[in-house]
């Protein structure tokens, strides 16, 4: 007897492709990168990721979310020195129960876990970052996730490597590593994680404050909250594709004279230009390594400028050594 073999290899076909879990929609990368960006700042969600740079590592609890408009968030160490942030916008409250401290402080610019995976201008990374999905589907925190790699083409940048969950957009393992070796410089990777539809507001409280405990705040006083127009008279060079987006100065604690901060992006990677007049006991000139981020101090005459980013060596150094002020530098 002839068994017809075209109607059982359809069902097979067909079983395969069950078993094989939902499909990822057709999607371009940067489309893909752009709601992570925004999966991160706006989803609620609550769970527990390791994040490790260089030869530190750590456990933490996260809870996202908002309420009445509020963007909140709370991380908890579970490893290492005990400690808890909470964030309410821009508000920041630290926590140190071993020494009874807490930091109260508001903060201007982005931070935490979403800050680190926020990507812009992506119309424009394309041109400086090779981008491109990996077609193999992976599994993290019990979720199904596909990878997004950015290659730089060149050496002024690190590559980076996201495994986006199918459903969410939201990153379940983030990656910045070196392209010349593949060492990775600093990962977080979940490893629980849910999807709430909402989120109480005592899961945003502390857990780890208490009766006693000193309180410190950072308050701008005097001409401390002064933000001044940058002078345009200093120039550098740059890396193709970073540019400067950030030119102001500020007093700092109780320096006489404001502090001239610049910032450069390439959307992903940012550069901070840091320029105040040298005082007697301000280092030599030197590069200092703390994990992915580079740090470069060098004086011109009577200015001292550091030049700080998670950046290779080449693009601080080619930045702080091209430091130029008009014609009279």
């Amino acid at each position: 007897m002839r068994v017809r073999t075209e109607p059982l290899r359809a069902l097979m076909a067909a079983l395969a492709l069950i078993c094989a879990g939902p499909a990822f929609a057709e999607e371009k990368a940067e489309a893909l990168l752009d709601r992570m960006t925004a999966a991160v700042e706006n989803l609620h969600y609550e769970g527990t990721f390791i994040y490790s740079s260089g030869a530190h590592m750590e456990t933490v609890e996260i809870v996202h979310g908002h309420i009445d408009g509020v963007r909140r968030e709370r991380l908890l160490s579970l490893t290492g020195e005990r400690r808890e942030i909470i964030r309410n916008n821009d508000e920041l409250i630290c926590i140190w129960p071993d020494s009874e401290t807490i930091l109260h402080d508001r903060r201007r610019s982005r931070f935490g876990w979403p800050a680190a995976l926020s990507v812009d201008r992506l119309d424009d990374l394309g041109r400086h970052y090779g981008l491109r999905f990996d077609q193999t589907r992976h599994r993290v925190a019990g979720h199904s996730c596909r990878e997004v790699l950015l290659l730089p083409a060149d050496h002024y940048r690190y590559g980076h490597r996201y495994c986006i969950e199918s459903v969410t957009a939201m990153p379940l393992r983030a990656e910045m590593f070196d392209p010349r070796d593949g060492e990775i410089l600093e990962r977080f990777l979940f490893t629980s994680i849910r999807f709430p539809d909402h989120i109480p507001a005592s899961r945003f409280e502390p857990v780890m404050g208490g009766e006693g405990f000193r309180m410190m705040r950072v308050e701008e006083k005097g001409r401390a909250h002064e933000v001044i127009e940058g002078d345009m008279g200093w120039a550098f060079e740059s890396p193709p594709g970073f540019v400067l987006t950030r030119a102001v100065k500020r007093y700092m604690a109780d320096d006489h004279e404001p502090v001239q901060h610049m910032v450069v992006t390439d959307g992903l990677a940012s550069v901070s230009v840091f320029i105040a007049r040298a005082g007697a006991d301000d280092p030599p000139d030197a590069l200092q390594t703390f994990g992915p981020m580079r740090t470069l101090s060098r004086h011109y005459g009577e200015w001292l400028v550091t030049t700080v980013g998670e950046v290779p060596e080449a693009t601080v150094r080619m930045i702080a050594e091209s430091m130029r002020y008009g014609d009279a530098h």
